[in-house]
């Protein structure tokens, strides 16, 4: 494969590491809920943006931006988990309806993803046991910590099945297949 397709090897997993990754452009971070507070020396925060002043001496690493291949081979190559979040309720109530795309590249990159309780997905992720459901950052933050390797690859193995249904378009294809029975069958 050239470098502009995923490369992935079928022995390749993500692996356990205290790393959230926030593939994102926080120019305000108020509205994601970690930029002036977050600082915790143990839990990396990698963001896929250029450096911003809010970052300095809070354990965040600027990763830049990059296409969606390159980021899909770096957060699977780094490890840890994909942070959806948000710590403004106008956002939060935004995020609620149109997640999926941060969800599914996590997914399809077989991170294990970190989002809020109240966001519509939880069910599915707790169900397929594909990250963790947290009230808060801190909670968030708390369960990386103290999460074990055996779980964490338990979680991987668990997200593998499932993100090969989203590499694979299956649930684009099953929606415009229940869309066509609606329109022409029922």
């Amino acid at each position: 494969m050239g470098s502009h397709r995923w490369q992935r090897s079928g022995k390749e997993k993500p692996h356990y590491a205290p790393i959230i990754n926030f593939a994102g452009d926080p120019t305000n971070p108020e509205k994601y809920g970690f930029g002036g507070t977050w600082f915790n020396p143990d839990v990396k925060l990698r963001v896929f943006t250029s450096p911003k002043d809010w970052g300095v001496g809070r354990n965040i690493e600027f990763v830049g931006s990059m296409p969606d291949i390159a980021l899909l081979n770096d957060i699977r190559r780094t490890g840890g988990f994909g942070l959806i979040w948000s710590g403004d309720p106008y956002w939060l109530e935004y995020m609620k309806h149109n997640c999926s795309f941060k969800l599914s590249t996590y997914l399809a990159a077989g991170l294990p993803v970190i989002v809020n309780s109240g966001t519509p997905a939880r069910d599915i992720i707790e169900k397929k046991n594909l990250g963790i459901i947290a009230d808060s950052l801190p909670e968030a933050i708390d369960r990386v910590q103290t999460m074990t390797t055996t779980e964490y690859d338990q979680m991987v193995n668990s997200i593998d099945d499932f993100a090969k249904l989203i590499r694979g378009g299956y649930f684009v294809k099953r929606a415009l297949t229940e869309a066509i029975f609606k329109a022409f069958y029922d």
